[in-house]
């Protein structure tokens, strides 16, 4: 018997969606990681979208903004080299 595991890769492929799966998880790897690595902010951004290689994290505050653009690079890399997203090139913080 297969597991869902093995399974779901091959249906999301035949049904044109693994890309959007690739990017909801890398989204959600990167909700994490901020949660994590800066939780002073973390109740103040929001990982959002990653779209043509540029991931979207929002701030709620110009202090949050400020602190996830000093760490942006370290969550660049923690999601290419730790969590195999190699389609994140950027990242891009907007305030709203």
């Amino acid at each position: 018997m297969q597991h869902i595991r093995d399974l779901l890769p091959g249906v999301l492929k035949k049904r044109g969606l693994h890309d959007h799966a690739e990017a909801s998880l890398a989204v959600f790897h990167a909700q994490q990681w901020l949660a994590e690595h800066l939780p002073q902010c973390g109740d103040a951004l929001c990982a959002s979208a990653l779209r043509d290689g540029t991931l979207t994290v929002t701030a709620l505050h110009s202090v949050a903004a400020q602190e996830c653009q000093e760490h942006a690079q370290a969550l660049l890399e923690y999601l290419r080299q730790d969590c195999g997203h190699t389609k994140a090139e950027r990242i891009s913080v907007r305030r709203l």
